[in-house]
């Protein structure tokens, strides 16, 4: 009796159903991400006059430099960012220079940061 009754379902219509529910269902959560991210942008700006300050100590901070160069690329970070050296040592200060040799961002040390606020 039951052999029967798996015989009458028709396994190509099921599938096909449940292939379109899935569709369907990708597709308005698509929908939502695209509505989420663009009221993201439009609710949250910030003023291009902005200044990130990235304070950098010690050896290997390339990631660090990346990091925020990276966020900034992607629009995450609006505005100047500057990093200010608290203490790299040599090799540290050659790499950065060489992460933001052709960026917008600039290196500075701690006393030279008053004066390039002012600046701007």
């Amino acid at each position: 009796m039951v052999q029967n009754r798996l015989r009458l379902i028709q396994w190509d219509e099921v599938m096909t159903v449940l292939l379109n529910m899935l569709v369907g269902a990708m597709a308005a959560l698509g929908l939502i991400l695209l509505l989420w991210l663009g009221f993201a942008a439009l609710l949250a700006p910030m003023p291009k006059s902005c200044v990130h300050i990235v304070p950098l100590r010690g050896g290997r901070t390339g990631a660090v430099i990346r990091a925020a160069l990276r966020r900034r690329a992607s629009g995450d970070l609006r505005g100047r960012l500057i990093f200010v050296d608290c203490g790299l040592d040599a090799e540290a200060q050659i790499e950065a220079q060489l992460l933001l040799r052709q960026q917008s961002a600039v290196l500075c040390a701690p006393e030279q940061l008053v004066p390039y606020l002012k600046n701007l």
